[in-house]
């Protein structure tokens, strides 16, 4: 799948942000989280049924009029969520000098359901801004957000958002998207206002070492020379109908979806290291928690940062089963507070 890099630049706010909000504090658990770029992909079929239509549709005058509705409503958003329209300046800030966010826009030559009815993790990654390569080199990591939109040969779209974790979490992604959204919309109502003040509730510390960060403690054991393999795997409605039946007990009655699948994948996962290792060991399950809801009293679901902490599950053999490792699962998460 060749893509046709169309254009570059910067979407800037569409409002300059006060000067007492030019630099943005990042809490403790920001400090904690590695400055990497998780993306989410986002596929929009074109929606417009060419069979009936009377007359004739210019695919190419829509997909522009849609180009430039998410441009201009991006920008409105990066008015509300400012941060993420500036750099990264050290450990503890963000600089919010509104340079805007990294647009890539790009062309596919085959049509959105072709990619989506094969699909391949390598091609994937064309679609994120984060592997542009020709300008990969000019741009520099430290600024917050990268966003792709790729067209289909059909007039489909695929938007690709990648925001540094260092400034977000899942949910305040999530919030972004939602309020860019509802910007396209011109639904003022569904406007999702940021709260900027993780950093009261998590202060950050001058004092807190690099060595204790989440990558420090992990990217040593991505660089041992192994293999490192992906896979998809797709659950339908009525296998995970099945997989929580099974891991229900007396102590668990109602697993989630996530507690049941995360309960199957770790039990193979835990069978195959104690088969290669020829005895049984314990293992560690590691979810990660949204802590706003769990706080007395709770924090606004659209506070942006890293509110977020691991819960870590050990696991022994007699608690292998599905049911057992839901157990361990639910106990771990409860324990968050």
């Amino acid at each position: 799948m060749d893509l046709e890099m169309i254009s570059r630049e910067w979407i800037k706010p569409s409002s300059p942000t006060p000067s007492h909000l030019k630099t943005y504090e990042l809490c403790l658990i920001d400090q904690y989280i590695g400055h990497h770029f998780p993306s989410v992909l986002l596929f929009y079929p074109l929606n417009i049924n060419l069979h009936l239509s009377s007359t004739l549709v210019d695919i190419d005058r829509i997909v522009s009029e849609r180009l430039q509705l998410l441009k201009k409503s991006l920008s409105e958003a990066l008015t509300l969520y400012y941060p993420l329209a500036g750099k990264i300046k050290d450990d503890m800030s963000v600089q919010c000098n509104d340079e805007g966010i990294y647009f890539v826009e790009a062309r596919a030559k085959i049509p959105l359901n072709q990619f989506l009815n094969q699909p391949n993790r390598s091609l994937i990654g064309k679609l994120s801004p984060v592997n542009d390569s020709e300008k990969r080199g000019q741009i520099k990591e430290l600024y917050v957000g990268q966003i792709q939109v790729t067209v289909f040969a059909c007039g489909g779209l695929a938007i690709c958002i990648c925001i540094s974790h260092k400034i977000c979490d899942v949910r305040t992604t999530s919030c972004f998207m939602r309020c860019w959204s509802a910007l396209a919309e011109k639904n003022i109502e569904g406007e999702i206002r940021p709260d900027c003040g993780a950093a009261s509730l998590f202060p950050p510390s001058e004092k807190f070492l690099s060595e204790l960060t989440f990558a420090a403690q992990v990217f040593p054991f991505l660089k041992t020379g192994g293999r490192v393999a992906t896979r998809r795997f797709v659950f339908d409605a009525k296998a995970i109908a099945k997989l929580k039946a099974k891991a229900t007990s007396s102590r668990v009655q109602n697993p989630t979806r996530i507690e049941a699948v995360s309960a199957l994948l770790s039990k193979r996962i835990f069978a195959a290291l104690n088969k290669r290792s020829g005895t049984h060991k314990p293992n560690l399950l590691r979810h990660i928690v949204n802590l706003r809801r769990r706080s007395k009293p709770p924090i606004a679901d659209y506070c942006m940062g890293n509110i977020i902490w691991p819960a870590n599950a050990l696991c022994i053999e007699e608690e292998g089963d599905l049911d057992g490792l839901v157990t361990k699962l639910r106990e771990a998460i409860e324990l968050m507070n």
